[in-house]
Order: C-alpha cells, then structure tokens, then sequence
C-alpha cells in the first residue's frame, strides 16, 4: 500500500445503517520496477500501463499490461493477487521468454473467467534465468475500477 498516492472516495449510507462505498478516484504512485539501471538484476525493468485499469467490455482501459525487460532467457511467471492474498490469476510461459522485452496483458478475469471486483490487486513478476543460477522477483499494485 505504499505505491498509493490518493484514493478518493463516497459513502453512501441508506436508513438501518446500510451503506455503499464507492471509489471515485485513485492514484498509484508508478507501481512496479521502473528501470533499474543494474546490469545484474535479471529483471531490468517491469512497467504497467492502464493502471487503474477499468475491465467492463466498454472499450476503454478495459485490461492492463505488464512489460518487463528481462536480462537473459528465462522461466517467467506473473501471479495476480487479491486483498486477501490468494492467486486468482496466473500467466507464464511454457517454454523460456528470451532476453530483452515481453509482457503479459490481464482482462480483469480470475482462473475461472469470472470479471473480478474494484479493488487493489498485488502482482508478482519472478524470473529464473536458463543459463545462469539468477533468480528475481518484481513486486506491485493494480488497480480495477469497473
């Protein structure tokens, strides 16, 4: 929750004490791993676009997605966590993703194809190189507002 800058919401309270939340804005401070400037990290950079990103089928921002450099051949694996740290979704690649960039797009969907809800999501990008014993792991928070 440190990647959050602002988050800007309504509360809407009906009689017996019920009520709403509604998001009205939110702003993430550049979530992820920028460029990292070191030649050893095995991942040289990872970057969202469409963050919050809005994934109701209306044509815009509708998914978000993950570009990472990564410095030689590896084992890629990107997993979508919710608030309560469960996975919900998984992309990786069945045989290695060769050095340099790649990316992963998510349409708001869990493993069971279900639109997930507003909210924060935790992602975790790991990599582990074919050709040498390097491992990394890039950290960070997606936002859906639908």
């Amino acid at each position: 929750l440190r990647k959050l800058k602002d988050i800007r919401f309504t509360l809407l309270k009906s009689v017996g004490g019920k009520g709403t939340l509604a998001l009205d804005n939110i702003q993430l401070v550049n979530a992820g791993k920028e460029d990292t400037g070191d030649p050893n990290e095995l991942i040289q950079s990872l970057t969202t676009d469409n963050n919050p990103f809005s994934p109701n089928n209306d044509g815009v921002r509708d998914n978000v997605t993950f570009a990472f450099k990564l410095r030689e051949k590896s084992n890629v694996k990107l997993r979508i966590f919710d608030a309560d740290g469960t996975v919900i979704k998984e992309f990786g690649s069945n045989t290695p993703l060769p050095s340099g960039s790649g990316s992963f797009t998510w349409q708001g969907r869990d493993d069971d194809n279900t639109t997930v809800r507003n909210g924060l999501y935790f992602y975790q990008l790991k990599a582990e190189s074919v050709e040498t014993s390097a491992k990394d792991r890039s950290t960070g928070v997606v936002a859906a507002l639908r």
